[in-house]
């Protein structure tokens, strides 16, 4: 029997069923929609309270049609932005991540002077842009907290990524060098050292070249802005509740220090305004370094440039939910409803943003969002796009296969993205992977948003679909940071980082292994279809195989491809393992191919040629 708590949570645009990535219908329970309403602070009727207008029928949990599940949402008078080059031509980039960036000059972690000469090297060899994660802020007093899909806040850089001795007024006694070798010597990013090594640099320069006395915080909040002020406060207040509680998220701190506009927190700004000042500082640094780093690769002959990652969400314990508690729904999780790789579902731990409060702003939120992330850029990737429409949130008190979705207003939000890919004639690239409503992708392709086609997914019952098959609005790939690296997908090293995990018990993995099988015979007859490579299922992986499947990807009609910087390099380990934490080394693997040298890598080279031999720059 229909009831009222039914009809509540479709009138908050909490869905009661879904289809899974097997397009079976789930339906989600009572316990879950009721938490959900509570979540958005909607009081929550008895169960069994019938509707009044409706007493007799019954809501059947699957929609009735596939056209009454699929949102109609008109095609728009202005979408987003394609460059002119790009309407007849396909061009390339490479994706990487920043923070494995080696070098023979940072101290311990990638940074921007990294990046950019990554991207100088590159377009010398034809790319078109340079891709990497988000860079937004993370913790600073608490470095190990290295997600760049789990910031503090995404209007904000990571000042970790700036590169010291390029800081005006730099001195080379600033850094110790030794301390400097020694963090940039280890396999893995030891993002603590690396701080310890950076920090102490970095206010050094500050303090010698910020000499004079310093404004408070309602001075800076009306020069600089509310939320920067306000970001460089939560900075300062942390690294204090660190060396008192040792907590560095605000959940946990006393209740007095829950606010910006505490009275504790006001005297605290008032004690230390050198301190919030020098956070500040690190954002202007950060933001100056990050634009040179744009003009140094449009100079070096890149057309697109910059290929910034906009997070689906923000840490529930950071700088943006103490700065703006109302924007954020703290009695909820974004995450993802059980699949192939992951039975249980996913929690990303992400506080959602809440889509009530985005209306009654007139979405400026989002606004400020989109414009921080193409402000430098010449393409965005929005990280699972399909929040566009509707996230996966899990209430508080449930776990990740309790969850459900919830509807956000994608027509207001389409329009505000498209609005920003022209007002900064930028490409927005949506990540439609996982579970895609029906209906979405078509409406991406009206906005001209370019889906994402992952090599290792574009899978039928015949196998391996063919290149032609890809869609022009797309960006192709090999594989992704989610996903394993083309070296370790072929050697199965993934099904084995599955296993030390605890993710596969004995029959997932002779599951996993099995069809892994399959599907690099599928491949390799592709491969001998399309005269790329004459390779058995069962031969080791090599650089001949990288090649022809890198010139098999490159042949899609999709406008983009990006290889990933781990591929080029034949490098096996997976970037993250989704689904772990400290189960597996997530975000911390370092390249094996310095910066400097990789224009020497015969691989790079080799795999690169074939790519620009598919793709052309015209």
């Amino acid at each position: 029997m229909r009831n009222r708590l039914h009809d509540l949570a479709e009138a908050n645009g909490i869905e009661r069923g879904y289809r899974d990535i097997d397009d079976h219908w789930v339906t989600v329970g009572d316990e879950t929609l009721a938490a959900l309403l509570r979540a958005l602070g909607v009081p929550v009727p008895d169960a069994n309270e019938a509707t009044d207008a409706d007493a007799d029928a019954d809501l059947a949990p699957e929609p009735a049609s596939p056209s009454s599940a699929t949102p109609s949402y008109p095609a728009p008078a202005e979408a987003c932005f394609l460059p002119e080059h790009l309407e007849s031509d396909r061009c390339w980039g490479v994706a990487c991540q920043i923070y494995g960036l080696r070098s023979n000059r940072n101290a311990g972690i990638g940074d921007f002077e990294d990046l950019a000469r990554l991207g100088e090297t590159v377009a010398g060899l034809g790319a078109d842009f340079l891709g990497v994660s988000p860079m937004h802020a993370l913790f600073t007093a608490a470095p190990e907290r290295c997600s760049p899909f789990s910031p503090s806040n995404r209007l904000m850089l990571n000042p970790m990524l700036i590169a010291v001795d390029r800081v005006e007024g730099f001195a080379a006694d600033d850094i110790d060098a030794a301390a400097s070798h020694e963090a940039r010597s280890t396999t893995e990013v030891d993002y603590r050292r690396a701080a310890a090594t950076k920090l102490p640099a970095l206010r050094r320069i500050f303090e010698r070249t910020r000499p004079a006395p310093l404004p408070g915080v309602a001075e800076l909040r009306s020069l600089h802005g509310r939320p920067a002020v306000d970001h460089a406060l939560f900075e300062a207040v942390s690294a204090e509740m660190v060396r008192r509680t040792g907590s560095v998220g605000w959940h946990v701190w006393p209740d007095d220090w829950h606010s910006p506009d505490s009275d504790t927190v006001r005297a605290f700004a008032a004690e230390h305004p050198r301190e919030v000042a020098f956070h500040l500082w690190l954002q202007e640094i950060a933001a100056i370094q990050l634009a040179e780093v744009a003009d140094r690769l449009r100079h070096a002959g890149m057309r697109i440039g910059l290929y910034l990652d906009l997070a689906v969400g923000v840490a529930p314990d950071g700088s943006a939910t103490w700065s703006d508690p109302a924007l954020s729904v703290a009695g909820a999780r974004i995450g993802a409803p059980p699949d192939m790789f992951n039975a249980a579902g996913q929690d990303w731990g992400l506080a959602p943003m809440s889509p009530t409060e985005l209306v009654a702003r007139a979405m400026q939120p989002v606004r400020a969002l989109y414009d921080a992330g193409l402000r430098h850029a010449g393409a965005l990737r929005i990280d699972h796009a399909m929040s566009l429409q509707r996230l996966f949130w899990i209430p508080s008190e449930l776990t990740a296969s309790a969850g459900a979705y919830v509807r956000y207003p994608m027509d207001r939000l389409l329009a505000e993205l498209a609005a920003a890919s022209r007002r900064h004639r930028a490409i927005i690239i949506g990540e439609d992977l996982g579970v895609v409503p029906r209906g979405f992708r078509e409406t991406m392709q009206a906005w001209r948003l370019q889906g994402y086609r992952v090599l290792m997914f574009e899978r039928d019952d015949a196998g391996f679909r063919p290149p032609e098959s890809y869609p022009i609005d797309a960006l192709a790939c090999v594989a992704t940071h989610d996903t394993a690296t083309l070296a370790g997908w072929w050697r199965e090293t993934d099904v084995d980082a599955r296993v030390a995990a605890g993710l596969y018990d004995a029959a997932d993995v002779e599951a996993a292994r099995r069809q892994r099988g399959v599907e690099r015979g599928d491949l390799v007859d592709l491969l001998r279809r399309r005269g790329l490579a004459d390779y058995r299922a069962s031969a080791p992986f090599g650089l001949e195989l990288a090649v022809a499947i890198h010139r098999l990807a490159a042949s899609t009609a999709s406008r983009l491809f990006v290889v990933q910087l781990e591929d080029l390099l034949q490098v096996a380990d997976q970037v993250n393992l989704p689904g772990t934490l400290d189960e597996h080394p997530n975000w911390r693997r370092r390249m094996p191919v310095a910066v400097e040298d990789l224009a020497g890598d015969t691989g790079a080279a080799t795999i690169i040629a074939a790519i620009r031999a598919e793709r052309p720059r015209r």
